[in-house]
């Protein structure tokens, strides 16, 4: 009885509960983990003197978290470092569905916004940057893949590359993420769907406000074919959680 309320409470989003879950199993390999748990956000991180493989932890929690099914779970980040440390040696992040509960389905003010951008939140840029570029009749698409935010703006007829990243980057200076240390950001033709021009930059002070003032663009051939990135799979072994 006793362990069946403690697995209520760890798929109602008690932090407190899922880290017991996770800390029971990778306790004993020098593994200790710190779970928080707000608006649909899930954080977990590990830290240990001797580091597990990335893809076997990240293995484990996806798989735990699943047979768990914590309510309301929109994204799982999850951070790796070893003990003693103050920065991260890697971090990484996923969705536990295809249909994830929605930012805009909760409660949440524009500050929840913003503070969910600055700790990486995809949805929550999108968010931002699309009410930034509303008027002008486009739509962005965000990823963050490899350490790049990559941005991909759509419009009927292509973006002007001189507003497009203008705007882009006046966002990126307010939410001043660290999840991300590069940006890349395309802009395409709807009608027909054509990537037009690209423009990249590192995700520091100085470039960010030149680039908030007066972008530079570099030019693509119209019928350049553009590709999606595939996903990767991670593949190891580990126990479940329970």
């Amino acid at each position: 009885m006793a362990k069946r309320h403690f697995l209520e409470l760890a798929r109602n989003g008690e932090a407190q509960a899922i880290a017991t879950l996770i800390n029971r199993n990778l306790h004993p390999k020098g593994i200790f983990a710190i779970v928080k748990y707000e608006l649909g956000y899930l954080q977990i991180c590990l830290e240990g003197q001797e580091m597990m493989r990335r893809a076997s932890l990240m293995r484990f929690i996806r798989e735990g978290l699943k047979r768990l099914d914590v309510n309301g779970v929109r994204l799982v980040r999850v951070y790796g470092r070893r003990k003693g440390e103050s920065f991260f040696c890697w971090h990484d992040c996923f969705t536990l569905s295809d249909n994830p509960p929605k930012l805009t389905d909760l409660d949440v003010t524009p500050d929840d916004v913003k503070q969910l951008a600055r700790q990486g939140d995809l949805e929550a840029i999108a968010l931002l940057l699309n009410d930034a570029i509303s008027h002008k009749q486009w739509n962005a698409i965000v990823e963050i893949k490899d350490g790049c935010l990559k941005i991909d703006i759509h419009g009927e007829t292509a973006p002007d590359s001189d507003a497009a990243v203008t705007l882009a980057t006046r966002l990126i200076a307010k939410i001043r993420s660290a999840f991300f240390n590069r940006v890349e950001i395309r802009g395409y033709s709807t009608n027909p769907e054509l990537l037009h021009w690209l423009d990249s930059f590192e995700n520091e002070d100085q470039e960010i406000l030149e680039k908030s003032t007066m972008p530079k663009k570099s030019t693509i051939p119209p019928n350049t074919k553009t590709n999606s990135d595939n996903r990767f799979m991670i593949i190891s072994k580990i126990k479940t959680w329970f």
